[in-house]
């Protein structure tokens, strides 16, 4: 099956029990579902048998590999604005924290973080990091998705991380529905890609970095309306 993150769905796990193979196979880029329940996809087709990520592809190739961001509304490509600095400014988890925190700990306006998930280790970095810009006036807004939307086992542990964001006098705006992934930093330098900046990053995820107003503008009408 191919998508078989949605073998959570009711209708697939019908689907695949009536089924009458010997062996089911599943395929997925995301086998780590938002909402918790990729539990029910492995109990559909058992533990993850072989990984192979874009960026091992892209190696295998060797081909160069460039982003050029465009999200909801038609830009001008001369309007984008999009440099040779910042063409290649794309990382992975194990690339992104000096540039990212950096850019974190230069703001001077505000900071709008939209991170469908949260744990406790990456809050607790956060709040540190970035008490000092607050206490200098930085404004912070956090988008995550509402507790209530989590598995049962992890609505409460959610709810304490939102209070915690809260308490530090940190913005949050919960979302019932959400798939943005993304940074932005006084209006302009945005960071935008597969991974919760506020969550456990996988392997395979990847951010891009650009400085371009025009791009802030359009993930703001996204998220906010």
């Amino acid at each position: 099956m191919d998508e078989c993150h949605h073998g959570a769905a009711q209708t697939v796990e019908d689907v695949i029990g009536a089924a009458k193979a010997r062996y089911v196979y599943g395929l997925t880029a995301t086998p780590k579902r938002e909402d918790g329940l990729e539990k029910k996809v492995f109990m559909q087709f058992g533990p993850i048998r072989f990984r192979y990520t874009a960026k091992e592809r892209a190696q295998k190739q060797g081909i160069a590999h460039y982003v050029y961001p465009r999200f909801t509304r038609l830009v001008s490509p001369i309007d984008l604005k999009i440099t040779e600095a910042n063409r290649g400014s794309i990382f992975d988890m194990n690339t992104y924290e000096t540039v990212y925190e950096k850019d974190l700990l230069e703001a001077n306006k505000d900071i709008v973080i939209s991170s469908p998930g949260l744990n406790q280790s990456k809050v607790n970095a956060f709040i540190r990091l970035i008490k000092q810009r607050q206490e200098s006036g930085v404004k912070l807004t956090i988008v995550t998705l509402d507790p209530e939307g989590y598995p049962e086992e992890k609505i409460e542990d959610t709810r304490l991380l939102v209070r915690l964001l809260r308490d530090n006098a940190i913005n949050v705006h919960l979302k019932e529905h959400m798939h943005e992934h993304f940074a932005i930093i006084d209006d302009e330098i945005v960071w935008y890609g597969s991974m919760n900046l506020l969550s456990r990053a996988k392997a395979d995820d990847n951010l891009m970095r650009v400085k371009n107003k025009e791009a802030a503008i359009e993930l703001f009408e996204i998220t906010f309306g």
